[in-house]
């Protein structure tokens, strides 16, 4: 073990590589009683787990992780985190988990990303692939794919970070149409971090094949809360959005078999990533139900007009009420209900 101890000495690993390979210790059932350090895991390959670091391909990071320059753009933005999460699996249909080592999103997701892998066999051993030739075609695709479709800021200006009431209830309109991106380790913590998952999920909106069904659904209700429906626009919304879902659907079926193949996989992408009209309209109707909804909260009550009536009566109204235990307001409104159905009735 002395040439092994003397070569990782030598090691230099960055703390998202140093968490890869203990991550990777652990599912080969070497579990650290240490934090994940890289003094530590030197330490754990000499003298807690004493293994031959040349037996293990995850020891070496350029042959299994994806290059620093490509998830440099997800590092600290959780917006865009958040979105990659949804690409990976609307798009990719990747079914995995996400490892909390961090409990900082960004952070977790890259990790869980990073370790992400098709279990094999190599001369009768259990294998780990990590698909590192996918992966780089994955998110060349996806920084493509957000950065020219990333939700115009003109049509989020009506959003509002710091407005905690407003957040709570995008909260709740994109959660109820199924458009909110809900990851099981998520949750936010103050309203910049709400604000970047609306946005996050206002981004995602044409990941979704049935965008279509959704925003039929909004016209439907609209129109039976106005009882007059609006035919010519939901004829548009057809007309508009079947050829968008059409393209979402080809993309759904095409893409967890073509995701390896870069000319394959980058076709797909560009035949979906067009100006989506389903988007826009999506994002106006919801900005349409928020006005309503704080129009409806802020519309004023009128006033009730003060009766005038001659020097002395207000007194006398009031002893006639009194006497029959009623306040003054009260009982002259009964009194002229009662003649005002008397005379109705005589009609």
């Amino acid at each position: 073990m002395t040439d092994n101890f003397i070569l990782t000495n030598k090691l230099k690993y960055s703390q998202r590589e140093v968490d890869f390979i203990f991550h990777n210790l652990e599912l080969d059932g070497k579990i650290s009683r240490y934090p994940h350090t890289l003094f530590n895991l030197k330490l754990a390959i000499d003298l807690e787990f004493k293994i031959n670091i040349y037996e293990r391909v995850y020891f070496f990071p350029t042959t299994t992780l994806v290059p620093d320059n490509y998830i440099r753009w997800l590092k600290d933005d959780l917006r865009a985190t958040l979105w990659f999460y949804s690409f990976l699996i609307l798009c990719c249909k990747w079914e995995f988990d996400i490892i909390m080592e961090h409990t900082v999103f960004p952070k977790d997701l890259i990790l869980s990303f990073d370790l992400f892998h098709r279990a094999g066999n190599k001369n009768g051993f259990l294998c780990r692939d990590f698909l590192l030739f996918g992966k780089k075609n994955i998110m060349k695709n996806a920084i493509y794919f957000y950065n020219n479709f990333k939700t115009n800021h003109k049509y989020l200006s009506w959003l509002d970070r710091k407005d905690q009431e407003q957040m709570d209830w995008a909260f709740d309109y994109l959660q109820e149409k199924e458009l909110l991106i809900n990851t099981p380790t998520f949750l936010p913590n103050n309203t910049k971090e709400c604000y970047a998952q609306v946005c996050a999920s206002l981004d995602a909106l044409d990941l979704h094949s049935d965008l279509k069904s959704k925003l039929i659904d909004i016209q439907t209700t609209k129109a039976k809360n106005t009882d007059k429906p609006d035919q010519t626009s939901e004829q548009g919304i057809h007309s508009q959005e079947e050829q968008l879902i059409a393209r979402n659907e080809e993309f759904d079926q095409a893409s967890k078999t073509n995701w390896q193949n870069p000319k394959a996989f980058a076709t797909l992408v560009s035949k979906v990533n067009k100006d989506s009209d389903a988007k826009r309209e999506l994002i106006q109707r919801m900005r349409t139900a928020w006005n309503q909804k704080v129009f409806r909260d802020k519309k004023i009550v009128k006033p009730e007009k003060k009766l005038k009536l001659p020097h002395g009566y207000e007194k006398k109204l009031n002893v006639i009420a009194e006497a029959y235990g009623e306040n003054m307001v009260i009982y002259l409104k009964a009194l002229i209900d009662k003649e005002y159905n008397e005379i109705k009735s005589k009609k």
